[in-house]
């Protein structure tokens, strides 16, 4: 990504398999916390979508275990919903520590991750949020923020449609 060319694999995935995979993965840091994880599943029917699962995933692990790590009680919860022929938005939310807007606007910058207090409280570089928001961006999605200090956090990501039945397996450069 750092030279200015990344390219993905776009396959046809059922989205709700690597929702309950990344879910999964978490139940074990969520149970240690005696903390809830849900997955909300709004589809209705297709959740068949073309996209590189294995990016995906990997955003899907490493925001979960974020959720996880700042939510000292509550619950966590990723919910998938199918925007018809806009694509498919996926929403990690937490009832943890949550962030103020002014940090809300530079979390998906290099080396701003973390204000002071979460970084002393998470550990991290900075740099996490700023590869997920490049990842997603990679596949022509969006990432965005939305919280409030002491009411938790939701990241929601907006993947374009690219339904299995649209296109055949391609791969995407970034230039």
């Amino acid at each position: 990504m750092d030279s200015g060319f990344a390219a993905i694999q776009a396959e046809t995935y059922d989205i709700s398999q690597i929702v309950e995979n990344a879910v999964a993965k978490g139940r074990p840091q969520a149970g240690d916390k005696k903390i809830g994880i849900h997955i909300n599943n709004r589809c209705k029917s297709e959740t068949t979508f073309l996209l590189d699962g294995f990016i995906l995933a990997n955003v899907l692990d490493r925001l979960v275990s974020n959720a996880i790590k700042f939510t000292a009680t509550g619950d966590v919860t990723v919910t998938i919903e199918a925007m018809g022929t806009e694509g498919v938005r996926i929403c990690v939310s937490d009832t943890g520590i949550g962030m103020d807007p002014a940090h809300q606007s530079m979390i998906f910058e290099e080396f701003e991750g973390h204000s002071p207090n979460t970084a002393r409280t998470g550990g991290g570089s900075g740099l996490g949020m700023n590869i997920i928001r490049r990842e997603i961006e990679l596949m022509g999605g969006t990432i965005s923020v939305a919280g409030e200090a002491g009411k938790g956090t939701a990241f929601t990501i907006n993947l374009p449609s690219g339904h299995a039945c649209d296109i055949q397996d391609q791969t995407y450069g970034l230039h």
